[in-house]
């Protein structure tokens, strides 16, 4: 719902919420804009959103051992990808608008994150994780 709100803004200025409503509801918010709209759709503009997001690591890199040290939270140029790849989110709700001029697409995580000293996620094999969860 709220990133339903934030799109249909379709205001291009960065987050409607402050950092204070933010910790108050326990959520973290990337949004994304894609100028020109006559160059894709919906699901373009929503699969290119979240895979900027997600590359951030790829091009940026961060520790190997996923540790969320006071060096990494100073990071400005990986924020999306932490925010989007916290171990314990457990609510996720993304939505796209077709403004005049772009594409906005927000994205709403809830859970844990943002936690100094604490893995983003455990690092390991898909393998082994599955034997643990399933």
């Amino acid at each position: 719902m709220y990133a339903q709100l934030h799109a249909r803004r379709c205001d291009d200025s960065g987050s409607q919420f402050s950092a204070e409503k933010r910790s108050v509801f326990l959520f973290k918010e990337n949004i994304h804009i894609m100028r020109g709209t006559s160059r894709t759709d919906y699901m373009g503009a929503v699969q290119y959103a979240v895979t900027e997001w997600w590359s951030e690591v790829a091009n940026l890199g961060i520790r190997p051992d996923m540790l969320y040290s006071r060096n990494v939270q100073r990071r400005k140029d990986i924020k999306h990808f932490i925010k989007m790849a916290w171990w314990n989110n457990v609510l996720l709700g993304c939505a796209i608008e077709k403004c005049p001029d772009f594409y906005f697409t927000s994205c709403i995580y809830g859970g844990g994150g943002n936690v100094v000293d604490a893995n983003i996620y455990e690092v390991g094999s898909t393998v082994q994780w599955l034997r643990a969860y399933l």
